[in-house]
Protein backbone atom coordinates (compact mmCIF):
# COMPACT_ATOMS: atom_id res chain seq x y z
CA UNK A 1 0.00 0.00 0.00
CA UNK A 2 1.18 3.32 -1.16
CA UNK A 3 1.15 5.04 2.76
CA UNK A 4 0.96 1.68 5.01
CA UNK A 5 1.76 -1.88 5.44
CA UNK A 6 0.49 -5.03 6.73
CA UNK A 7 2.60 -8.18 7.51
CA UNK A 8 1.92 -11.52 9.30
CA UNK A 9 5.21 -12.27 11.07
CA UNK A 10 5.72 -15.47 13.18
CA UNK A 11 8.43 -14.40 16.32
CA UNK A 12 10.66 -17.56 17.20
CA UNK A 13 11.12 -18.79 20.60
CA UNK A 14 14.18 -16.05 20.81
CA UNK A 15 11.63 -12.97 20.16
CA UNK A 16 9.05 -13.02 21.98
CA UNK A 17 8.51 -9.22 22.17
CA UNK A 18 6.26 -8.65 19.44
CA UNK A 19 6.18 -4.71 20.48
CA UNK A 20 10.04 -4.95 19.93
CA UNK A 21 9.85 -6.08 16.34
CA UNK A 22 7.77 -3.94 15.19
CA UNK A 23 9.57 -1.18 16.79
CA UNK A 24 13.46 -2.52 15.50
CA UNK A 25 11.59 -3.28 11.49
CA UNK A 26 10.34 0.76 11.84
CA UNK A 27 13.62 2.14 13.13
CA UNK A 28 15.24 -0.01 10.43
CA UNK A 29 13.34 1.36 7.56
CA UNK A 30 13.15 5.14 8.42
CA UNK A 31 16.88 4.50 8.42
CA UNK A 32 16.88 2.99 5.12
CA UNK A 33 14.51 6.10 3.76
CA UNK A 34 16.63 8.87 5.96
CA UNK A 35 19.90 7.36 4.13
CA UNK A 36 18.39 6.63 1.02
CA UNK A 37 16.97 10.80 0.42
CA UNK A 38 20.61 11.77 1.58
CA UNK A 39 22.05 9.71 -1.07
CA UNK A 40 19.24 11.10 -3.57
CA UNK A 41 20.84 13.97 -3.19
CA UNK A 42 23.87 12.64 -4.23
CA UNK A 43 22.60 12.37 -7.74
CA UNK A 44 21.60 8.58 -6.85
CA UNK A 45 17.72 8.20 -7.85
CA UNK A 46 15.13 6.78 -4.54
CA UNK A 47 11.83 6.65 -6.07
CA UNK A 48 9.80 7.46 -2.89
CA UNK A 49 8.37 10.86 -5.02
CA UNK A 50 5.91 8.80 -5.90
CA UNK A 51 4.43 7.28 -2.31
CA UNK A 52 3.20 11.35 -2.09
CA UNK A 53 2.55 12.37 -5.35
CA UNK A 54 -1.20 12.53 -3.93
CA UNK A 55 -0.81 14.43 -0.75
CA UNK A 56 -1.47 17.84 -1.09
CA UNK A 57 0.68 18.74 1.76
CA UNK A 58 4.10 17.45 0.65
CA UNK A 59 6.21 19.09 -2.09
CA UNK A 60 7.55 16.26 -3.70
CA UNK A 61 10.35 18.53 -6.26
CA UNK A 62 13.13 17.12 -4.50
CA UNK A 63 14.33 15.02 -1.92
CA UNK A 64 15.53 17.88 0.46
CA UNK A 65 12.10 18.77 0.27
CA UNK A 66 10.97 15.22 1.62
CA UNK A 67 13.08 15.34 4.08
CA UNK A 68 11.87 18.90 5.27
CA UNK A 69 8.30 16.99 5.73
CA UNK A 70 9.21 14.35 7.49
CA UNK A 71 11.33 16.94 9.87
CA UNK A 72 8.22 19.11 10.29
CA UNK A 73 5.97 15.63 11.05
CA UNK A 74 8.68 15.01 14.18
CA UNK A 75 8.78 19.08 15.60
CA UNK A 76 6.66 17.41 18.55
CA UNK A 77 9.32 14.64 19.02
CA UNK A 78 11.67 14.62 21.45
CA UNK A 79 13.23 11.64 20.50
CA UNK A 80 13.58 11.95 16.84
CA UNK A 81 14.61 14.25 14.00
CA UNK A 82 12.32 12.98 11.68
CA UNK A 83 9.25 10.87 11.77
CA UNK A 84 8.51 8.38 9.39
CA UNK A 85 6.17 6.03 11.21
CA UNK A 86 2.61 6.52 13.27
CA UNK A 87 3.31 5.96 16.74
CA UNK A 88 0.97 3.30 17.30
CA UNK A 89 0.43 -0.38 15.29
CA UNK A 90 -2.38 -2.00 15.13
CA UNK A 91 -1.54 -5.72 16.11
CA UNK A 92 -3.53 -8.73 16.06
CA UNK A 93 -2.40 -12.37 17.53
CA UNK A 94 -3.26 -14.80 15.05
CA UNK A 95 -4.46 -17.76 17.03
CA UNK A 96 -6.38 -19.87 14.79
CA UNK A 97 -6.09 -21.09 11.21
CA UNK A 98 -9.31 -19.44 10.31
CA UNK A 99 -8.18 -16.09 11.69
CA UNK A 100 -5.09 -16.42 9.82
CA UNK A 101 -6.73 -16.67 6.66
CA UNK A 102 -9.16 -14.56 7.02
CA UNK A 103 -6.09 -11.44 7.52
CA UNK A 104 -4.34 -13.30 4.42
CA UNK A 105 -7.42 -12.92 2.37
CA UNK A 106 -8.04 -9.00 3.66
CA UNK A 107 -3.76 -8.30 3.18
CA UNK A 108 -4.25 -9.25 -0.74
CA UNK A 109 -7.25 -8.04 -1.23
CA UNK A 110 -6.54 -4.54 0.36
CA UNK A 111 -5.00 -3.38 -2.52
CA UNK A 112 -8.07 -3.81 -4.91
CA UNK A 113 -10.76 -2.70 -2.77
CA UNK A 114 -11.86 0.74 -1.11
CA UNK A 115 -10.48 3.89 -1.03
CA UNK A 116 -6.87 2.18 -2.53
CA UNK A 117 -8.51 0.12 -6.00
CA UNK A 118 -4.68 0.32 -6.77
CA UNK A 119 -5.32 -2.75 -9.18
CA UNK A 120 -8.29 -4.98 -10.72
CA UNK A 121 -6.44 -8.19 -9.47
CA UNK A 122 -4.10 -8.83 -6.10
CA UNK A 123 -1.94 -10.63 -8.17
CA UNK A 124 -0.95 -7.74 -10.11
CA UNK A 125 0.13 -5.75 -6.71
CA UNK A 126 3.58 -6.25 -7.08
CA UNK A 127 4.59 -5.77 -2.88
CA UNK A 128 2.07 -8.47 -2.57
CA UNK A 129 2.84 -12.15 -1.37
CA UNK A 130 -0.27 -12.86 -3.26
CA UNK A 131 1.35 -14.38 -6.09
CA UNK A 132 3.65 -16.18 -4.20
CA UNK A 133 0.58 -18.36 -2.91
CA UNK A 134 -0.90 -18.58 -6.32
CA UNK A 135 2.05 -19.75 -8.26
CA UNK A 136 4.97 -19.64 -6.17
CA UNK A 137 6.79 -16.51 -7.21
CA UNK A 138 8.31 -14.32 -4.51
CA UNK A 139 8.45 -10.86 -6.11
CA UNK A 140 11.02 -8.77 -4.64
CA UNK A 141 12.72 -11.41 -1.87
CA UNK A 142 9.81 -10.59 0.41
CA UNK A 143 10.87 -13.52 2.58
CA UNK A 144 7.25 -14.82 2.08
CA UNK A 145 6.80 -18.54 4.18
CA UNK A 146 4.18 -21.33 2.60
CA UNK A 147 1.57 -21.65 5.29
CA UNK A 148 -0.86 -23.58 3.26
Amino acid sequence: MPSHLHWIIKLDERRRDISRVVGDFKSYIAHEILDGLKTEKKGVHLSLHPLFSDNPNVNIESPSSLLMYFKQLAHNDSDQDHRFWQRNSDIKLIETYSFLKQKLNYIHYNPVRGKWNITKDPLEYPFSSCRYYQDGVDWYQLKIMSLF
